[in-house]
């Protein structure tokens, strides 16, 4: 581990015994200000210089940790942690602190362990039951981030914690469970967009019913226009609905939020088709194509297309392509062909 300039000594491994000494009263001071006032790099400096001469001193330790991560140096700020776990292993707030750190730096086997000895040493810390509930989500262990997650909401019942434990029963298959929890999301925070994303998700992959899905992302998209993800959805469901200048619309938007999206790219060419611009289909299905050589629908898509434009050859030629893709659609692509 590397530590940047402002650290100065580094806990990469344990301190080197040195003399005991005690920091002086106005360093501490400075560093507590400093710690106080949110000034996280000046107090990062000074409890570095207070525990180079007190290295046993856990509050200085935790203290840096805790600052580093506020500066989103997570790599940093592991060592320091793990250093005020050892000097305090009943401190409940450095497990948790050492458990966020190695969240965002994506080491979730590291940080599920710190935050479970977090939530045991104190199982009101709304703090680490929250964080390892966000952490079994993203590693999907949904069932165990539903149980965090209520535990958290039992200490501070807060919209974060409600919209994660709507997407841990949207996982679940739980759907009811789902929507009540997005809606409490809306009711501590009207205009949260990941929400109403959320209950559309629960409309569009679990229950099917589009229209409502649909009316969710609509709401969500007005707060957050910029999600090419639920644009493609939505383009998705106009499609579906046979609104193609809707999902022309949304999908372009789409398209342009993530270029290089297949899937994006194939839907907008069956919007344009849907809307009688076989040309700009076309053209969408081949980049969907050089996006992804091996996509099925969009060979098959620009075949239909190309045999509407008159183009025999082109449809022909993604009949050969197809066959050893899948051969199903390759069939039903020859029957256009042969008619």
């Amino acid at each position: 581990m590397t530590a940047v300039a402002i650290i100065g000594l580094s806990f990469t491994t344990a301190p080197a015994a040195q003399p005991a000494g005690q920091a002086p009263a106005a360093l501490v001071a400075k560093a507590d200000a400093d710690f106080d006032a949110g000034k996280c790099t000046d107090a990062v400096a000074a409890y570095r210089q207070i525990f180079g001469s007190e290295p046993a001193n856990q509050r200085a330790a935790y203290r840096i940790g805790w600052c580093l991560n506020e500066l989103e140096l997570y790599s940093e700020a592991v060592a320091p942690l793990l250093e005020a776990v050892r000097l305090k292993p009943s401190d409940d707030h450095a497990y948790t602190e050492l458990g966020y750190a190695y969240r965002k730096l994506e080491k979730y086997t590291e940080s599920i362990a710190a935050l479970r000895q977090a939530t045991r040493l104190n199982p009101d810390s709304a703090s680490a039951q929250y964080n390892l509930g966000w952490v079994l989500n993203e590693t999907e262990d949904y069932a165990g981030a539903v149980t965090a997650l209520k535990e958290s909401i039992r200490v501070r019942p807060t919209a974060d914690e409600y919209n994660d434990l709507g997407y841990a029963y949207r996982h679940l298959k739980l759907n009811s469970d789902a929507v009540v929890a997005y809606h409490e999301t809306l009711r501590l925070m009207p205009q949260n967009s990941t929400a109403y994303f959320g209950l559309g998700d629960v409309y569009y992959y679990n229950l099917k019913q589009y229209p409502d899905a649909l009316e969710q992302y609509e709401l969500g998209l007005k707060i957050k226009p910029d999600s090419g993800p639920v644009r493609y959805r939505a383009g998705w469901i106009y499609n579906d609905l046979k609104r193609y200048a809707e999902a022309a619309a949304s999908l372009e938007t789409a398209v342009r939020l993530q270029p290089e999206d297949v899937l994006t790219r194939n839907e907008l060419g069956v919007a344009y088709g849907g809307l009688g611009r076989d040309s700009a289909a076309a053209a969408s299905y081949r980049e969907a194509i050089r996006l992804d050589p091996k996509h099925v629908m969009a060979h098959y898509n620009l075949g239909v297309v190309s045999l509407r434009l008159g183009d025999r050859a082109t449809a022909q030629a993604e009949y050969r392509i197809l066959l050893p893709l899948d051969a199903g659609r390759a069939a039903q692509l020859l029957s256009q062909i042969n008619k």
